[in-house]
């Protein structure tokens, strides 16, 4: 089944398809507004540079949006208190509404150096879809997603709430760029300031625009001044015309469609080239999820004259990488106005647990021509990613999945679908999800085997028990499992991040 709008992850047996075609492009401005920016006259001229260069050099300027938002203090009350960003403009196509919101701001407030611009950032991956209330950005799924950023200060983080600013209000470092990673923003910033100062200066032991623009593919411009070229080309060399569209052979017809183990499952990839220059050396990657097996097994033998013996064995495909778990067809060059499409058939495995998704990512690469950043009139080759194409496939309630789950970090069994102490799931956080999901019947129990589990690597990750009401959490079974009337807390200790014991 095949769309091009992002319908959210929903948990009932239906068949999403959530694609990322980069044809289309999404532009949001993100500006400091507090009183320091005493500059903010020449930051409104570079921004509206970039517009206008954009418009006239984009060859698919016509599918590109732009947005407004600015951000303030938490003190500053308002949206700034309860969001850390205020909207200005709701994407619009219109150039000369996005600049009226731009030629629109004024400084005011403040009062301390950091800013509120990392919570403004979560805040923004959290609502650029959103099509309206006070934080309705109305972005588009299906389109490539950039933040231009500027400012002239570092962001407040985790740890720095004091007086009315509420305990967990900032987020850290880490939580801000996996934030934006994960919902593919590439970020710009514009710097006022100079080399490590202002948005980049030292801010408790991290340079923050240094290292958000690096993690998500974007770039640092320091000493902006009122912009000009040498910001502008890069940030419309970033912008991609190339799209990337996922299906799989589920029936459009009928909504209940799924697949489960021993099924084969086909999928199929559509490339379209919509710029005006021929994309070089392109290739595809389709990451598989674990839930499915590529039949690498399946061996023929060919006739090679040159070998000796002459009989030698040859895999179906060299295409997959059992490694990587990942498939990958070279393209070629991909010309002007150009499409096509690859397909790859898989069969579903026992991994697959009954009403959840095989989560599938394809990705376009290719070699573009951009500027050198140390030469701006010679153009240099880069092997780039040019599109996404994400697809979720519903897994059938194939079997009523049992009252309690299993959870066991030493658990050696394939499938890992939480049915039995063999399978156990080997962290809590996929039981809760799968809890949470009760897609083919209601969970009553999770039992958690001996170990300290974590919820993640972030500052921010947490156990979120209370989003599983009515549901019971044991921990003390031995490592294997055992009975419920064997468990030993004392004698096998579940620990949750070192915190306390089940």
């Amino acid at each position: 089944m095949r769309t091009v709008f992002k319908l959210g992850f929903v948990f009932s047996v239906i068949a999403i398809t959530s694609t990322y075609s980069f044809a289309a492009t999404d532009v949001l401005f993100l500006i400091d507004t507090t009183g320091s920016m005493s500059g903010i006259e020449n930051v409104k001229t570079a921004l509206n540079g970039i517009i206008a260069a954009i418009d006239a050099n984009a060859p698919c300027s016509d599918t590109i949006m732009y947005g407004v938002a600015d951000y303030r203090n938490y003190v500053d009350g308002g949206n700034y208190s309860a969001y850390g960003v205020n909207l200005d403009q709701p994407f619009t196509s219109s150039l000369l509404e996005a600049m009226a919101a731009l030629d629109g701001l004024t400084t005011g407030n403040g009062g301390d150096e950091p800013e509120s611009q990392l919570k403004a950032m979560v805040t923004i991956t959290e609502n650029w879809l959103t099509p309206s209330g006070d934080l309705g950005f109305n972005g588009r799924a299906n389109a490539q997603k950039i933040l231009i950023w500027s400012g002239d200060m570092p962001g407040h983080v985790s740890g720095d709430e004091s007086g009315e600013t509420p305990a967990g209000y900032y987020p850290t470092l880490d939580a801000t760029i996996a934030a934006l990673t994960d919902q593919w923003i590439m970020v710009f910033a514009l710097n006022s300031a100079g080399e490590n100062a202002g948005l980049d200066v030292l801010y408790r032991g991290h340079h923050q625009a240094s290292e958000i623009t690096a993690a998500t593919g974007g770039m640092l411009f320091n000493s902006i001044g009122s912009g000009g070229s040498w910001i502008e080309d890069p940030i419309v060399e970033a912008i991609t015309c190339v799209s990337l569209d996922k299906d799989d052979d589920l029936d459009d017809e009928d909504p209940s469609d799924c697949r489960e183990p021993g099924q084969e499952l086909t999928y199929t990839i559509y490339y379209t080239n919509d710029d005006d220059e021929t994309l070089q050396n392109a290739f595809i990657i389709d990451w598989l999820p674990r839930d499915v097996r590529y039949p690498e097994g399946d061996w023929t033998f060919g006739y090679d004259p040159n070998e000796e013996p002459p009989i030698v064995l040859y895999p179906p495909d060299p295409g997959y990488d059992a490694a990587t778990h990942s498939y990958a067809w070279a393209l070629g060059p991909i010309d002007p106005n150009a499409s096509g499409s690859v397909q790859l058939t898989v069969t579903v495995n026992e991994a697959a647990a009954p009403g959840t998704y095989l989560h599938n990512l394809a990705e376009l690469w290719g070699t573009v021509y951009v500027h050198d950043p140390n030469d701006p009139n010679r153009l240099v080759p880069e092997v780039r990613l040019v599109a996404r194409a994400v697809l979720d496939t519903p897994v059938c309630c194939y079997i009523t999945p049992p009252q309690t789950l299993y959870v066991d970090k030493t658990a050696t069994g394939g499938a890992q679908t939480g049915v039995d102490w063999q399978n156990a799931f080997l962290t809590l956080q996929d039981a809760i999800a799968c809890a949470e999901a009760a897609v083919c019947g209601e969970v009553e129990s999770i039992y958690v085997a001996q170990g300290t589990y974590s919820p993640g690597d972030s500052e921010d990750d947490s156990f979120d028990l209370t989003s599983l009401p009515g549901i019971s959490l044991y921990g003390g079974f031995k490592p294997g499992g055992c009975p419920l009337e064997e468990r030993n807390p004392t004698k096998y200790p579940t620990v949750l991040s070192g915190t306390g014991n089940l």
